[in-house]
């Protein structure tokens, strides 16, 4: 019986034995288990922690540089305003001012139209009327010459009858050349206008003469 006791003893310090070693080994593990995961933790919070000073410092960078962006955003919004009020003024002047150039061209066009419409008028009456004119003397001094053929002319009367044949042929001379002018003027007309003038009437022409 003490035998057994004694076997059991023993048995329960081996028993004792075996359970310090195996604690104190699970100990020794716990506690480099511990010490490696509190290194872990550390390496994690440090390199967290520098991470996050990097992002923070590009946070910081970027804000920077947004507000320089911004503040040349604001210059050049300031700058175009000013240089969109002062083209705009502009603008506004150099186009009031073509627009005075032109009624003021258009209003001496008018007048010139209306003077060169005038004398067109005028030219044209007088030529009418000296086309007239010049037909009629042509008849009156052909009708004056056979009647003077006709009769029996003393020698002062045919010298008389000469001279005067030679001063019509003279005037008819003058009148062709004056005609010459008037056409030539009325052509320079149709050339500025590309459209010949409508004739007056001969009466009309002869009282406004």
């Amino acid at each position: 019986m003490n035998n057994l006791i004694n076997e059991y003893e023993q048995f329960i310090r081996k028993i004792e034995k075996q359970y310090g070693q195996k604690a104190d080994e699970y100990e020794k593990r716990i506690e480099i288990l511990v010490t490696k995961t509190h290194e872990q933790l550390k390496s994690i919070e440090d390199e967290f922690e520098e991470r996050n000073i990097k992002q923070q410092s590009i946070i910081n960078d970027q804000q920077k540089m947004i507000q320089v962006l911004k503040d040349e955003q604001n210059k050049s919004k300031v700058f175009f305003d000013k240089q969109s009020t002062i083209l705009n003024e502009q603008c506004a002047r150099e186009k009031n001012e073509i627009k005075a150039q032109f009624d003021s061209c258009m209003k001496n066009l008018e007048k010139n139209v209306n003077t060169l419409t005038l004398k067109k008028e005028q030219l044209e009456r007088k030529l009418s009327y000296l086309n007239e004119q010049h037909k009629h003397e042509l008849l009156d001094c052909r009708l004056t010459y056979e009647n003077n053929l006709k009769g029996l002319l003393a020698n002062d009367v045919r010298i008389d009858l000469e001279n005067t044949i030679h001063s019509l042929k003279q005037q008819v001379v003058y009148l062709q050349q004056r005609i010459a002018f008037l056409q030539q003027e009325l052509e320079q007309y149709i050339q500025t206008y590309g459209h010949r003038p409508a004739a007056q009437p001969l009466v009309k022409s002869v009282n406004q003469e």
